[in-house]
């Protein structure tokens, strides 16, 4: 309407200013509730408008913008699922490469990067050095528990551990949904009894994974942006040395290892994506409008983030969080002695039991097989008679540091609005080229039969908007 109707353009643009100024009562909200009736949501759609307000590049100049303005939110402007499709959708969609990073003058590539494999490689000094994602990467993590594997083998990712951590958190004062599933812990088992290649990945968790990759380079650049004294540099893989374990912790007999993202002088660095789509059978969706940084710092990045910082050496992490469409969360984390204490003492307990111990079990199919936790109501009762046996006390224990960590973590908190993004021509939402919206068959019918309601609802709409401004 705004594009083939000046004159409703001026009366809505004197409706912004007065409701700005507080001189419209919420009558308007009311009134336009019952003007944007299905005939008026055709009517937006035949002129070219519900795409345009649609567009996951928004900004405020646009309708949604405007509308969010005045606190007010109608109905053509709930995005469906299926408007943006398609086969093929883009890991390298608004992606930001490293040339972009150098520009700041602040990233540093990796220096004297190790290439090629040799029995002279010596995992602890050549390591780090070594690309992340390459096959040599890949071969030196074979056999080795990784920070990103940690926190799912420590059962933060399991189904009844979640809820007693969504409980924890309710007493903390956080509401938040976690999702598990026990398939996590199941890969890792198949990856370190070679049951299962690490690639070998169906097509969707491929495209999350390499989604995440391609992505880094935005949180990257977002955090040098935020912190523009600091130099962040690029960095491969760090095994736990002995003289990092803390003191008093057990020694585990098998090699433990994190890849973060960056480093600087006293933190590690770690970035998430959050992917923008979802998988509906051999189709794939655009839902970045419905996709936000996680709001809190969840059990299973809180582990990555301790052992990456065990690894490296440092005594704190920065985790940056960042979605499509609507900005990216930053968290700063500490370095937590006792919590990984607790931690290495649960990992060298599970790897004992289902990989290097003298009678290795097979890794159940079922979820809370391997920590049982009992549900709130057997706990409670086994409370009260003081007959919870003491390993699940001592890892509810550990779960109950979990959530409070966690909090302490989630504290820090900070939303950045703007992220930065690489608008480009190459890089299509869909590499199939359907970047579109789907139409119902019946829609041209659909508008013929409702050509007259078009124009009665547009100008009940106007004379809506005069009368008001009247």
């Amino acid at each position: 309407m705004w594009l083939f109707d000046p004159e409703f353009t001026n009366h809505f643009m004197i409706l912004l200013y007065l409701v700005d100024a507080g001189l419209v009562n919420e009558e308007w909200t009311s009134l336009l509730q019952h003007v944007a009736t299905p005939p008026a949501v055709f009517h937006f759609r035949k002129a070219g408008l519900e795409a345009h307000c649609m567009n996951p590049c928004h900004n405020s100049q646009t309708w949604r913008g405007l509308f969010q303005t005045l606190g007010y939110r109608p109905n053509f402007y709930k995005k469906k699922d299926s408007d943006y499709y398609g086969l093929k959708p883009n890991a390298m969609w608004r992606r930001v490469n490293n040339e972009q990073l150098r520009l700041t003058g602040r990233y540093k590539d990796l220096q004297s990067p190790v290439t090629v494999d040799s029995d002279t490689i010596d995992k602890h000094i050549d390591a780090p050095r070594i690309r992340q994602n390459t096959p040599l990467w890949l071969k030196m993590r074979e056999g080795s528990i990784g920070g990103s594997s940690c926190g799912n083998i420590l059962g933060l990712a399991e189904k009844s551990s979640c809820r007693f951590l969504e409980a924890e958190f309710k007493k903390l004062g956080i509401n938040y949904r976690l999702n598990g599933d026990h398939k996590r812990m199941i890969q890792e088992w198949n990856r370190l009894t070679n049951n299962q290649a690490e690639e070998q990945h169906d097509p969707w968790q491929q495209f999350c994974f390499q989604w995440g990759h391609e992505h880094e380079n935005n949180g990257k650049l977002l955090w040098l942006n935020i912190y523009q004294s600091q130099i962040l540099e690029e960095t491969g893989m760090h095994f736990l040395q002995l003289e990092q374990i803390p003191s008093g912790a057990q020694l585990p007999s098998f090699p433990i290892h994190a890849s973060p993202d960056g480093l600087i002088e006293d933190a590690v660095i770690e970035i998430k994506s959050r992917v923008p789509f979802y998988n509906s059978g051999n189709e794939y969706h655009y839902n970045g409008h419905k996709i936000y940084p996680h709001s809190i710092v969840i059990p299973i990045h809180y582990a990555q983030l301790q052992f990456e910082m065990l690894c490296a050496g440092k005594n704190l992490a920065h985790l940056v969080i960042v979605s499509a469409s609507n900005g990216a969360t930053m968290f700063t984390v500490e370095k937590n002695v006792e919590w990984l204490t607790l931690a290495l003492k649960w990992l060298i307990r599970w790897h004992e039991k289902f990989i290097s111990g003298p009678s290795t079990q097979v890794m159940p199919v079922r979820d809370n097989m391997v920590y049982h936790i009992p549900s709130s109501t057997v706990m409670k009762k086994a409370i009260e008679s003081n007959t919870l046996d003491s390993k699940t006390k001592d890892y509810l224990i550990f779960l109950e540091l979990t959530a409070r960590e966690c909090a302490r973590a989630t504290s820090t908190k900070v939303h950045i609005d703007n992220v930065p993004y690489t608008e480009a021509e190459h890089q299509p939402m869909f590499l199939d080229n359907i970047e579109k919206k789907k139409e119902n068959s019946n829609t041209e019918s659909n508008e013929d039969r409702n050509s007259e309601l078009y124009v009665s609802s547009f100008q009940c709409l106007k004379l809506t908007l005069i009368r008001l401004i009247l």
